[in-house]
């Protein structure tokens, strides 16, 4: 079943520890060559406490389905916070450390792992010391602050050019 899911799944970059929970089911198997087939769920990826049915084969012959509680746990090195970021902060080298984590702690948010989608954002909330950075988290900084002096220019067909 592990050899099904890292080919299935893509798991580039990342380590991936896959542990046996248990056979759902009874299972008694008799003499002869085993060999097994898993049929692994087209997911964009699979993580946690998963499921998956298993072929069983005796001498090439099928004998008996049987579904595997597998737990898939996730590592990869992720930029986290250097030390405290407060909001609105503008995001730099001397901000952000790598560490290696465990993704299924953050499923659901999308961390940021390329040093150059970080550099230059801006703090959308106060992000603690050793927290990863998601996507969420960041956000392109305005173009013009509060207190900025703009010229609009505006043109409408009846009424011609005007300059604000």
């Amino acid at each position: 079943a592990k050899q099904a899911i890292l080919s299935k799944m893509d798991y580039q970059g990342q380590e991936v520890h896959i542990t046996l929970n248990n056979i759902i089911g009874e299972l008694k198997l008799p003499k002869g060559e085993i060999t097994l087939k898993a049929d692994v769920p087209k997911r964009k990826k699979l993580i946690g406490r998963q499921v998956i049915p298993v072929q069983v084969f005796i001498d090439g012959v099928p004998y008996k389905k049987v579904n595997v509680s597998l737990k898939i746990e996730i590592f990869a090195s992720v930029w986290v916070a250097s030390h405290n970021l407060r909001r609105h902060h503008l995001v730099g080298k001397d901000d952000l450390v790598q560490k290696r984590l465990r993704l299924n702690d953050y499923m659901g948010e999308e961390l940021i792992r390329e040093l150059s989608l970080l550099l230059g954002q801006r703090t959308r909330v106060p992000i603690r010391e050793g927290k990863p950075i998601s996507s969420f988290r960041i956000e392109r900084p305005p173009s013009i602050e509060r207190g900025d002096r703009v010229t609009i220019k505006a043109f409408h067909k009846k009424i011609g050019r005007a300059h604000v």
